[in-house]
C-alpha cells in the first residue's frame, strides 16, 4: 500500500526494495523503499518508509510510514515521526526531533522540536 501511495502522489519512476546489509548498520524495517539516496550507517527505517533520490539520511530514526521527497536532508541524531511526510529540499538539522504526521514543505529548513499533526511550510520552525 506505501508503495501505491507513494507512485500515485509523487509518481516516482521506479521503486525497489532496498536490500542493505546488515553489515553497515542499517535496521530496515518491512517494505522499506529507497531510490537512489544515501543512507548512512547506523540509521534505523521503519516500516513502510519511502526515500527518494538524492535525499541524504545520516544517522536518524525514521519512523513507520515517512515518505521522504527527493533532495532531502536528514542530519545526524534527528527522529522523524510516523507518517510524516517531507517535500523536496527539505532540510531537518542534526539533533531535531520531528512529530508524528507532520507535513514538512519544500525547501524548509527545521531546527529543534515540532509539534505533531503540523504542517510547517517555511523556514526555520522550531519549538524551543
Amino acid at each position: 500500500m506505501a508503495m501505491k501511495l507513494m507512485e500515485d502522489r509523487f509518481h516516482f519512476p521506479s521503486l525497489y526494495e532496498s536490500r542493505l546489509d546488515n553489515k553497515f548498520g542499517v535496521s530496515l524495517g518491512q517494505g522499506v523503499l529507497i531510490y537512489h539516496a544515501s543512507v548512512n550507517p547506523n540509521v534505523k527505517l521503519g516500516n513502510f518508509v519511502g526515500i527518494n533520490a538524492y535525499s541524504d539520511i545520516e544517522a536518524s530514526e525514521i519512523g513507520d510510514g515517512v515518505i521522504i521527497t527527493s533532495q532531502v536532508f536528514v542530519g545526524s541524531g534527528s527522529s522523524i515521526g510516523k507518517g510524516t511526510i517531507i517535500y523536496p529540499g527539505a532540510k531537518i538539522l542534526p539533533g531535531s526531533k520531528v512529530g508524528e504526521f507532520c507535513e514538512i514543505g519544500p525547501n524548509t529548513v527545521v531546527h529543534g522540536e515540532l509539534e505533531s499533526g503540523r504542517r510547517y511550510l517555511r523556514d526555520n520552525h522550531t519549538k524551543k
